[in-house]
């Protein structure tokens, strides 16, 4: 039996990409990275220059108490504060002033379907989507802005792309764990990362996008074959006993590197694209599965203040306007108790992607929820208090190209089958692959656990 050590290929550098390489590299496993751009990180992206502190580009919250990312976290020194400390505020629906969300959930009861949604979900028709379902609900007209924003952006698209009972059963499966979200105060995930995975950095080939992946079972590849091996009928023969690697890819220039296993954790609109083309092809089940799957559009907006003149305690405020959906931007100081607030950054996706692609779009919606902010807080002119403003549309990001993958129409059990191995070779990582807690960046750091834990557990087998 051959002693040599295995090797995994993983494919994406990204949260779960890097997960899987530290857990395999050790448990004595070689591991190689192969990311297609020019740093680690995947969707996780920090900006130091904007604002005079790291604000999170991408991902923003942890989300899970008590999950193995929240535990790494606290390993790697991130100071946690819970949002139970701070409040929620949301626009009335009949005037233009702040409510915190006790009051506005109290006082437009009757138009909240939350319980109603994950109740019933088991009922729902997968097509169904939410705009659909409030729809058929009644809901008046003036709250359906405040629903495109809670839970139409927040799960990565536009009511009319959201499936009624992908959503049920997304809030379901995670409620319990989720009410609960943490900010970083002192770091950020960017930072967590580089700081938790370092010893796997050295192996990471940036710039080196895969176009080709060939898996086999036990038996030969063709491509290992000898060129001047002309008896093909032997080759079985001459199979027995060898230790053959069972993966063979190849890069963008046409360099060619081999393994045992392979972890596929790029973004599913990667797989998509058919930018990554497989042989064998992928089964038939898999490729519906990756079909039905959607990577919502969407993007961050950060507005820098010269003061802050919100609520202290916001967390979150939801306006009447088409930029809707912003967070209050915290940093703990490093040599102080200080917290800085002067930023507000706001989560679009869906439909309004379109008008945010257009500079000249994008400057009327800009202006149009200034113009909000100075109704709303009461306060002279908040334009006049504007310093800068940064945007970055993650539909642009090359090898992303959005946001994460929402509950879609008619996804079913996609989540499932796609994270299926296929021959115990070929693994599928990423948020997407997670059935419980997708669209999130503990989701993702636990799907490169996972497959990381198959592979190791398959070895053991062998033994």
């Amino acid at each position: 039996m051959s002693t040599k050590r295995k090797s995994v290929l993983i494919i994406g550098a990204g949260i779960s990409g890097l997960a899987a390489a530290h857990s395999l590299h050790e448990n004595g496993f070689d591991v190689q990275i192969f990311e297609a751009r020019k740093e680690f990180g995947g969707r996780i992206r920090k900006d130091d220059s904007f604002a005079g502190f790291t604000l999170e580009v991408g991902g923003e919250e942890i989300h899970k108490v008590n999950s193995p990312y929240y535990h790494l976290a606290l390993k790697m020194g991130a100071d946690l504060k819970p949002d139970d400390t701070l409040n929620h505020y949301f626009e009335d629906i009949e005037k233009e002033e702040l409510i915190d969300r006790e009051e506005f959930l109290n006082k437009y009861n009757d138009q909240y379907f939350y319980n109603e949604v994950v109740q019933n979900r088991d009922i729902q028709d997968d097509s169904q989507s939410l705009q659909n379902f409030f729809t058929k609900k009644g809901l008046k007209s003036q709250f359906y802005q405040w629903y495109e924003a809670f839970w139409g952006i927040e799960n990565g698209g536009s009511l009319n792309e959201i499936s009624v009972k992908a959503y049920g059963d997304y809030e379901s499966g995670r409620k319990s764990d989720h009410d609960l979200n943490f900010i970083l105060m002192n770091t950020s995930h960017y930072e967590i990362i580089e700081k938790a995975f370092e010893s796997v950095l050295p192996f990471i080939h940036y710039s080196t996008p895969i176009t080709e992946i060939n898996y086999f079972g036990e038996k030969e590849h063709p491509l290992q074959r000898d060129e001047d091996d002309e008896d093909e009928d032997n080759d079985e023969d001459d199979c027995k006993g060898k230790d053959f690697n069972r993966v063979i890819i190849f890069d963008k220039q046409g360099n060619r590197y081999e393994g045992d296993y392979i972890i596929v954790t790029v973004p599913i609109s990667q797989l998509q694209n058919k930018t990554i083309r497989f042989n064998p092809e992928l089964p038939p089940q898999k490729q519906d599965a990756i079909r039905r799957m959607k990577l919502g559009r969407g993007g961050k907006i950060h507005f820098k203040f010269k003061n802050r003149f919100w609520p202290d305690n916001a967390r979150t405020i939801f306006l009447r306007s088409k930029i809707s959906f912003l967070w209050n931007q915290y940093h703990e100081q490093k040599d102080t108790d200080e917290i800085q607030t002067n930023v507000l950054a706001g989560l679009l996706a869906g439909d309004i992607m379109d008008e945010m692609q257009d500079p000249e779009k994008r400057q009327a919606l800009i202006d149009e929820v200034l113009e909000k902010m100075t109704r709303v807080f009461k306060y002279p002119n908040a334009k006049e208090e504007l310093l800068d403003v940064m945007w970055n549309d993650f539909t642009n990001f090359e090898y992303i190209q959005g946001n994460y993958s929402m509950p879609t129409l008619n996804i079913g059990s996609s989540r499932y089958i796609y994270q299926q191995p296929v021959d115990n070779i070929l693994f599928f990582a990423g948020e997407a692959s997670h059935t419980t807690d997708s669209m999130t960046i503990h989701g993702a750091y636990e799907t490169g656990l996972r497959d990381a834990q198959r592979i190791i557990d398959l070895q053991k087998e062998k033994k």
